[in-house]
Parts: C-alpha cells; structure tokens; sequence
C-alpha cells in the first residue's frame, strides 16, 4: 500500500516550525504550482494540438520546474543557512534525495539574503523576487502593514510604467495594438509579440523593478511623488546591499 511518507523512529516536524513569512511564501508558491497544473489540464482539455501546443507545453513546464525549484529553494536555504533552530538536515536531504552535504549547492546567498529580508520588519520585494522568480508583488502583499503600504506603492508604478509604454506603442503601433498583439496562452513568456519592445520588458507583476530600465522607472516617477522615488531607492539599496549585479538582472 503505498504512503505519502513513511515515519521513522524520529517525530518528523514538531521540534521546528517555520515562521509565518517563509511559511506564507511556501504556501503561496505551493498554489501557484496547482494553479499552474490546473491552468495546462484546461488547455489540454481544449483539444488543440497544433504548434500553440507544442509551445504551450513547453511553457508549462518551464514554468512547473521555476515554481518547484524556488519552493524547494526557499526551503532548503532557510533550513540550512537561516533557521536559528535547524531541523533535521538529514531528513531535509533526504525528502529532497541528496545529501545533507549537498544541501548548500541547492541555494546561493542572495537566497539567504532574501529570505533575512521576508523575515525583516520592511521586505524586499525586489529582493525576494529577484532571488526566486515565479514568486510576484501579490505573494508579498500580507506580509506585514508595512508590505501592504509598499505593494500599493509598487502598483502605482507599474500602473505608470504600463501607461508610458502603452502611450509610446500606439505612437508606433497605432490604437488597438495589444488587442492586435496578445496571445492566449498563459504560459507564453512574451504574451505581446507583436511589440519586441514590450515583449523584452515583460510587464507582469512577478519582476522586480530593478530589472526594468532605469529609464523607464525615470519616467514612471516622473508621474508620480517623492514618496515613490524614496521607495525605489530602497529597493535599489536593498538590491545592492545583498551583492546583487544589477545590470545582469535587465
């Protein structure tokens, strides 16, 4: 009879618990993998088998592992670098089919970096979205009245952001033209193809806001108050505190 898992002679799970922003972000991560499965089974459903398919599929599950990987990421580098209180790190590695001394190839520091910033009175979004990248401004969003605030203020951007481009496409592209432009499915990476300009920029909310260019965001601000200049400044700061390239992250 098979079995989710099976115990051994050590209580797997109530000697450490996660804390409520790691363990939030493992939720959110987790239903976003079912929604992904449940979003390809429609599509397969659908009966369409011509090349949309063959890309769709291919899209799925490049999106399946992304999702996957930064849910075990997430995970593992809390366990093995973070946790004050470490569990396991035998079982950690063996539920992952490793060994606990091949633990620390499965996260880099900006993880570590990240994570110390979810659990820090003022997130990152940048941060956490940058060190995993299926995880979006609306997986952050209840972490804290502070993210709240923050997750108002980042929309407000990209709503300025979306505005410039929109207004410089239809200069080039004439009215109409994301109608003219999108594609259906969900798991295309550049859903507006029909604009390469647009289609690099990738607008979703799931990137962080120092990887769009910086003239870009000089516009957007541009539209907008001190406050959300300060706001990006802290991103910007918090980006490089933790060492990462920014100019490899564009």
């Amino acid at each position: 009879m098979s079995q989710s898992y099976v115990t051994t002679n050590v209580q797997v799970g109530d000697s450490v618990g996660l804390p409520e922003p790691v363990r939030d972000l493992a939720e959110r991560l987790r239903l976003r993998a079912c929604e992904t499965t449940g979003a390809a089974q429609r599509e397969l459903e659908s009966g369409q088998r011509d090349e949309l398919f063959l890309l769709s599929t291919l899209g799925f599950a490049n999106e399946s592992e992304r999702i996957a990987k930064d849910l075990r990421t997430l995970l593992t580098a809390y366990a093995h670098a973070v946790a004050s209180e470490r569990p396991s790190l035998q079982e950690v590695a063996s539920w992952q089919r490793v060994t606990p001394g091949n633990l620390r190839r499965r996260y880099a520091p900006t993880h570590v970096e990240a994570i110390r910033s979810l659990l820090s009175d003022r997130v990152s979004f940048d941060l956490v979205e940058i060190a995993f990248a299926s995880v979006d401004d609306e997986m952050l969003r209840e972490a804290s009245d502070q993210s709240r605030h923050d997750y108002g203020i980042r929309s407000d951007i990209r709503q300025a952001c979306t505005a410039f481009v929109d207004e410089t496409a239809e200069v080039l592209h004439g009215k109409g033209w994301r109608e003219r432009t999108f594609v259906e499915s969900r798991f295309d990476p550049n859903p507006l193809r029909g604009y390469s300009g647009v289609s690099a920029l990738s607008m979703g909310s799931d990137k962080a806001l120092a990887q769009l260019s910086p003239n870009l965001i000089d516009h957007a601000l541009a539209r907008l108050g001190p406050e959300h200049a300060h706001y990006v400044e802290f991103e910007r700061h918090a980006v490089e505190q933790a060492g990462v390239n920014l100019s490899e992250q564009r």
